[in-house]
């Protein structure tokens, strides 16, 4: 069973990223599953974080080459800014993050050096589950905070990123638990109207 869901799961984000509108954005497919008509703001928000990514740190965007098979922007959660799909090996980022007024190039690129490290993480066969989430976080935030010194122009980056790290690493396990990412997915569902039958479905997938 769990094999045949993990199929089903990464068949289902291919179809997505490979059949919705895209570009190509420094050699990144990137891929739009939204409902709205802003597909200029969206692509434009990945475009110049890439960007910045290609400017100061040129070996990072090699990484995102190498491990990304793609970036698909996907959902309406807005309690998180975007995930590595490691099953379909895809970048999700969400709609909301890409959209909101105060998001600049510089968080975008934040979020892909983030997710960046955990498909280098992945590849490298370092286990994200439970008991072990809070590390790898920390992890990620320290590539976070290594991009962030490398960009000359705004050092509230630097300030934001150290503080990340250390409020994730004095925070344990329970921010990133499986059960604390299904309360917060089955409450989004919930906000948007979905039917009970469909929330059960989700709490037995999960």
């Amino acid at each position: 069973m769990t094999v045949l869901l993990r199929l089903m799961h990464r068949m289902l984000y291919r179809a997505l990223w490979r059949f919705s509108p895209s570009r190509t954005l420094h050699r990144i497919r990137t891929a739009l599953c939204l409902e709205d008509d802003r597909n200029d703001l969206y692509f434009d928000r990945v475009d110049e974080a890439l960007e910045l990514i290609e400017r100061y740190d040129p070996t990072t965007m090699d990484d995102i080459r190498r491990h990304f098979r793609g970036i698909l922007v996907l959902g309406s959660e807005r309690f998180r800014l975007a995930h590595w799909n490691d099953n379909a090996r895809l970048c999700v980022i969400t709609g909301p993050h890409l959209a909101d007024p105060a998001t600049t190039p510089e968080r975008v690129a934040l979020t892909l050096v983030h997710e960046n490290m955990h498909a280098r993480l992945c590849a490298a066969g370092v286990p994200y589950h439970d008991g072990r989430r809070a590390h790898v976080e920390v992890i990620c935030a320290m590539a976070v905070l290594a991009f962030a010194r490398r960009v000359p122009f705004d050092s509230g980056l630097v300030e934001r990123a150290e503080r990340q790290v250390e409020t994730w690493a004095a925070s344990g396990e329970e921010p990133w638990s499986t059960e604390t990412l299904r309360e917060a997915t089955v409450q989004h569902l919930r906000e948007t109207g979905a039917p009970p039958l469909f929330l059960r479905l989700v709490v037995w997938l999960s």
